[in-house]
C-alpha cells in the first residue's frame, strides 16, 4: 500500500508535462491537509499492526512455555495414575485376603458358638457339684455361665468357662478349709470343713459336738453327720493348718462311680 502511495505521487510531475491542461484541472482537487493526514493514518495503522505482532509473538512465546508446561503436568499425571492402577490392584488384592481371613473368622466364630451352645448347659449342671467355697470363688464366672448367650456373645462364655475349668481343677488337685456357719436346732454352729479336692469333704464343730462327711452330688453337696469322726476331723484339721504333729489319722472315704 505504501509503494503503491509513493508510485502515484512520483507519476504526478509526468502527467502536468505532458497534459498542461489536465494537471491544473487535477490540481484544484489535490488537498495537501487530508494527503498529510491519510499518511499519518497509515502509519499510524503500521505502526499499530507492529505493535500487535510483537505482542502476539510474545504471546506466542509465553503460551508455547505454558503448553511445555500443560504437558510436563500431563505426563506426570499419566505417570501417577499408572502408579494408583498398580496401588489399586495391590489394595485389591490385600482386600480378597482380607475378605477371606474375615470368611474364615466368621466360620470359626460359628463353629465355636455352636460348640459353647452344646457345653454350656453341661458345664453349668457340673457347676452345681461344686462346694461353696469354689463357688464362692467362682461366682461372676458362674453368673456369665449361667445367663449369657453362647451365640451373642462367645466370647465372654468362653472365657467364663475357661475360668470355671480351671479354678475347677485347681480345686480339685488340692486340699481346702474353709469355715461354714450351720444352724442346728434353731442356733448357729460354727464349723470347720476340709475338703479333699472335689470328691469328699468332712467337717467339725468347734466344740466337736458335730462332725460328719460329705460329698458331691447333682443337688449339691450331700452331708450326713458322723459325731464318732469329731476327734479325727479336728486332728486331720489341725495337721494341715501345721498346729499339731504329723501322724497317721484315719478317715473313711467314699468313692463314687
Amino acid at each position: 500500500m505504501k509503494k503503491l502511495t509513493v508510485m502515484v505521487l512520483m507519476s504526478v510531475p509526468a502527467c502536468l508535462l505532458a497534459q498542461p491542461d489536465a494537471v491544473d484541472e487535477n490540481a484544484a482537487k489535490i488537498n495537501p491537509v487530508e494527503d498529510r493526514e491519510m499518511i499519518r493514518q497509515w502509519v499510524q495503522t503500521e505502526q499499530l499492526a507492529s505493535e500487535e505482532l510483537a505482542s502476539w509473538q510474545t504471546d506466542k512465546a509465553n503460551m508455547q512455555e505454558l503448553l511445555e508446561l500443560y504437558q510436563a503436568e500431563l505426563k506426570l499425571l499419566s505417570e501417577e495414575i499408572d502408579q494408583a492402577g498398580q496401588a489399586a490392584a495391590l489394595v485389591n488384592e490385600e482386600k480378597q485376603e482380607l475378605e477371606a481371613d474375615l470368611a474364615e473368622h466368621r466360620d470359626n466364630r460359628r463353629y465355636l458358638a455352636e460348640n459353647l451352645v452344646r457345653l454350656q448347659p453341661k458345664l453349668a449342671s457340673v457347676a452345681v457339684r461344686f462346694p461353696e467355697p469354689l463357688k464362692t470363688e467362682l461366682d461372676a464366672d458362674l453368673v456369665a455361665l449361667n445367663e449369657l448367650s453362647a451365640i451373642d456373645k462367645p466370647r465372654e462364655v468362653l472365657q467364663a468357662m475357661i475360668a470355671v475349668i480351671s479354678g475347677a481343677a485347681r480345686f480339685n488337685r488340692s486340699i481346702t478349709i474353709a469355715d461354714s456357719i450351720d444352724t442346728v436346732d434353731g442356733k448357729e454352729l460354727a464349723s470347720k470343713v476340709l475338703y479333699l479336692g472335689l470328691a469328699q469333704a468332712y467337717y467339725v464343730s468347734g466344740n466337736g459336738s458335730n462332725a460328719g462327711t460329705g460329698k458331691p452330688s447333682a443337688d449339691g453337696w450331700q452331708w450326713t453327720a458322723k459325731p464318732e469322726l469329731a476327734g479325727s476331723i479336728r486332728q486331720a484339721i489341725a495337721i494341715y493348718e501345721r498346729e499339731a504333729q504329723p501322724q497317721l489319722t484315719e478317715l473313711p472315704l467314699t468313692i463314687s462311680k
